[in-house]
């Protein structure tokens, strides 16, 4: 679809050049945006085609999504000015927040770029085995890598690695208080230790890089 030169590779190609930083786990700096691997939300797409009533717009009349403010109206005339006066603001509110976190998820993409970027010059030079790995270290030990050969750093990437996918798949609840802990205990001690020490080291390269 990328290279279709018709009118759908054309919709397409606008699609990603506005969305392309978007994706599932899009905050993950290791994450595949869609940009960078397209597979996902062609599969996305290709469902969509496959079942074009599930997505159709249905055929029987709709009451007006604003029928209810009406209908409020002729018993609570003071509720209905209320909600009058609250709803449409709202409704631009979401609309605000999530172009909010679209520009926020731009800028995280523009550092993911950086950091592969980066990942292919470390790896040219030998200082790395593969471009991935780049994605579990920190600011100051990528500083400290970049200056000489840090066997140790890579074993310990390595090891971070390892653990990523026990991390991963972590639970947590929606709301927190204090430290966030996952809904289903991890049973490895060494996860647990592991977490806490990279949360750490974040926070403190964190403000030396500031």
């Amino acid at each position: 679809m990328e290279k279709d030169q018709g009118q759908p590779g054309k919709l397409f190609r606008s699609f990603i050049s506005r969305h392309g930083h978007r994706s599932i786990k899009e905050f993950d700096f290791s994450t595949e945006t869609w940009e960078l691997n397209s597979r996902s939300l062609v599969s996305v797409l290709q469902s969509m085609v496959a079942n074009p009533v599930s997505f159709a717009p249905s055929s029987q009349p709709t009451k007006s999504n604003d029928d209810w403010l009406k209908i409020s109206g002729q018993s609570k005339p003071g509720k209905y000015r209320a909600l009058k006066f609250f709803v449409p603001r709202s409704r631009d509110a979401v609309i605000a927040r999530e172009k909010t976190k679209s520009l926020l998820i731009r800028t995280i993409h523009v550092f993911r770029m950086a950091y592969r970027r980066l990942a292919q010059l470390l790896v040219r030079d030998g200082k790395i085995p593969d471009a991935n790995l780049i994605f579990f270290f920190t600011h100051s030990e990528l500083q400290e890598l970049i200056r000489c050969n840090g066997v140790a750093l890579i074993n310990k990437a390595n090891r971070r690695r390892k653990l990523h996918p026990e991390l991963d798949a972590l639970v947590f609840p929606e709301m927190s208080l204090g430290i966030p802990k996952p809904i289903q205990e991890s049973s490895s001690e060494d996860l647990v230790i592991f977490t806490f020490r990279h949360i750490c080291n974040f926070v403190v390269d964190l403000f030396i890089d500031v």
